[in-house]
């Protein structure tokens, strides 16, 4: 089931990653997708995995981390988080 896991989140990373321009509101719908997407994972793997997405490593850091770059703006060549 893992391997399966770890396809759904770089395809949902991948995708999010060209959806811009993004406003404010597609970032909240985007951070509210990603959060119901961890959920439907965790309950696709089960209670037989201890940790989790964590087990999906590296594809599970990714998405964490779009989390966060989604917020980011550069202003005057600087990156900030907004």
């Amino acid at each position: 089931m893992l391997p399966i896991v770890k396809y759904i989140i770089r395809i949902f990373v991948l995708h999010a990653s060209i959806a811009k321009p993004l406003g404010e509101s597609g970032k909240l719908q985007l951070t509210t997708d990603m959060t119901e997407l961890e959920f439907a994972l965790n309950a696709f793997l089960g209670p037989s995995s201890k940790r989790g997405l964590e087990t999906a490593g590296e594809e599970y850091k990714m998405l964490r981390a779009m989390r966060s770059v989604l917020f980011f703006v550069v202003i005057d060549g600087t990156l900030t988080l907004s």
